[in-house]
């Protein structure tokens, strides 16, 4: 089985092709597809999100393909940056001024309980799955949802 990753990020390739290796699946890039477009991220949600991205991929290549979205969710910042922690501060901040930014924006708060959140869509011709990883009370519980639901939310 060939799949997409509908992302340019090269660690996260390598990642993911580790993950895929034993099971069969042929990961290849999207340069490697073909698609050459960045898909906006206009999603509310991470969910909405990688969904978004993983089927504008498909659509385009008639591949499956597969999605990641996430951030940190920070309790004192009403769950910011969220959806919006690569652009956090704006397009002139690398990683480095964004972490910089979160902590002048913290400063004096005591409460810096915060999460990251990641969820992975795979959207095919013939099924959507979606693949939500949630920490709670330090255990890490997968969901696995597939098109019989219809509609994914979280």
């Amino acid at each position: 089985m060939k799949l997409v990753l509908a992302s340019d990020n090269k660690n996260k390739l390598r990642e993911f092709r580790t993950l895929f290796e034993n099971f069969g699946v042929e990961l290849i890039s999207k340069a490697e597809s073909g698609f050459t477009e960045e898909v906006e991220e206009t999603g509310e949600t991470f969910a909405e999100n990688a969904r978004i991205k993983a089927e504008a991929v498909m659509r385009a290549t008639g591949l499956a393909a597969i999605a990641d979205d996430s951030g940190l969710c920070v309790d004192a910042l009403n769950g910011g940056p969220g959806v919006y922690s690569a652009r956090y501060g704006g397009p002139g901040l690398d990683d480095t001024g964004r972490w910089q930014l979160l902590l002048k924006n913290m400063e004096g708060i005591e409460n810096r309980a915060c999460k990251f959140v990641s969820v992975i869509c795979c959207f095919s011709i013939s099924c959507l799955s979606v693949i939500a990883v949630l920490e709670r009370d330090n255990c890490s519980v997968i969901f696995l949802v597939d098109k019989i639901f219809d509609l994914v939310r979280f």
